[in-house]
């Protein structure tokens, strides 16, 4: 699958420093680490990204340094007793180098550091047990509070570890997506107005028919195709499931390829091609290529995100700019309200919504045949 890793150090060595948390979760207390140059060549990484890492864990009580000897495990059941939380937010991801989640922590660790507290990175790898793994985990460390961005997988027994939260008095909100069945404050952006103003410029530049692509079904996905259906529904154009296409599973590339395999199979060629997200619309492009089909000439895509990938394809990609630094800075903003008891943030919990919504913007390049530009607005 075509993966773009994020290497700036700022974020990097965030990689490092999960990698260093599994390892240490594995060891017994004053077990030796391995050498912080074994480390850097594991991960290929430079010596001072990993240094950043473990000095970090040293300052959360997880580990402890000799000179002349190594790094050693403190105490790997700090994490239980609240020896790293008095100080502390965890922040639960599904992935760190996903193009939205590197800014986004760099937000939420801005409003901690104004609130010196630190933040206790876990990513679940979008693994249900995973997740619920670290929740316990924060809990016993007692963290101030949680930043939960939930796994992608509908699954109703990862809602016990959300009540045990409410049962530990541990204040905690969703961001990015929600989790059907349970109620918790939520901060994303606008997941229906991003594809609703894609499909909406797109029938205005090159006509209908639309097609829908993308992997397969969860909230954000259902979000994202009811902006789809609601701009073809006020041009008056009907929704015609031969130009829709959801795959069976998460895979980006493999729901691209199936997709457009499904989509040319009907008798006239789209005019153009809604993404679920940028990796999609890239493979999308190259399936199209492949086949002999230009864009945006014969076809015209959109993707959602607008990752680095957009101007590195050969055409660049339109896509929905999704404003990840504006999301994990008003989640953090939010909790650190909720954790000294602001008037203002409470009173968002009180509204009965519980819910803050960033709207995204379209920004047009190459891939939908028109001239660059950032559309924000349904004017």
């Amino acid at each position: 699958m075509f993966r773009i890793i994020n290497n700036e150090k700022n974020y990097l060595y965030l990689d490092v420093k999960n990698y260093i948390l599994e390892l240490i979760f594995k060891m017994e207390p004053h077990e030796k680490l391995p050498s912080r140059n074994y480390i850097g060549k594991t991960l290929k990484v430079a010596r001072i990204t990993v240094d950043r890492a473990i000095s970090e864990l040293i300052g959360e009580g997880l580990l402890y340094a000799l000179d002349g000897s190594g790094t050693y495990v403190l105490d790997k059941r700090g994490f239980e007793t609240g020896n790293i939380g008095n100080a502390a937010w965890g922040v639960i991801l599904p992935h760190l180098d996903i193009f939205i989640f590197p800014e986004l922590i760099k937000a939420i660790e801005e409003v901690a550091s104004k609130n010196n507290v630190h933040t206790i990175i876990c990513n679940t790898k979008d693994d249900n047990e995973r997740e619920e793994y670290y929740i316990k985990k924060l809990i016993a460390s007692k963290v101030q509070g949680i930043i939960i961005v939930p796994s992608t997988h509908e699954d109703s027994m990862r809602i016990n570890a959300y009540k045990l939260l409410k049962q530990n008095n541990i204040p905690f909100l969703f961001c990015v997506r929600d989790v059907k069945g349970f109620e918790a404050p939520l901060v994303k952006s606008n997941d229906f107005f991003g594809c609703y103003i894609a499909t909406r410029h797109l029938i205005e530049h090159k006509a209908a028919p639309i097609a829908f692509i993308s992997q397969k079904r969860y909230s954000t996905i259902d979000q994202r195709f009811q902006g789809y259906m609601a701009a073809l529904s006020e041009y008056g154009i009907e929704l015609n499931y031969d130009y829709i296409y959801m795959h069976n599973n998460y895979d980006e590339k493999e729901a691209a390829i199936k997709g457009v395999e499904y989509i040319l199979k009907s008798s006239t060629l789209p005019k153009a091609i809604v993404c679920f997200n940028d990796l999609v619309a890239f493979e999308v492009y190259e399936m199209l290529k492949s086949n002999g089909i230009n864009v945006p000439d014969d076809v015209a895509i959109i993707g959602y995100d607008d990752s680095i990938i957009c101007d590195i394809m050969p055409v660049k990609l339109s896509s929905i700019r999704y404003p990840k630094y504006q999301v994990g800075l008003k989640a953090a903003e939010l909790l650190a309200g909720i954790i000294n008891k602001d008037e203002k943030s409470l009173k968002v919990l009180k509204a009965g919504s519980n819910l803050i919504i960033i709207p995204p913007e379209l920004s047009v390049r190459e891939s939908c045949g028109c001239k660059a530009k950032m559309i924000n607005s349904i004017a």
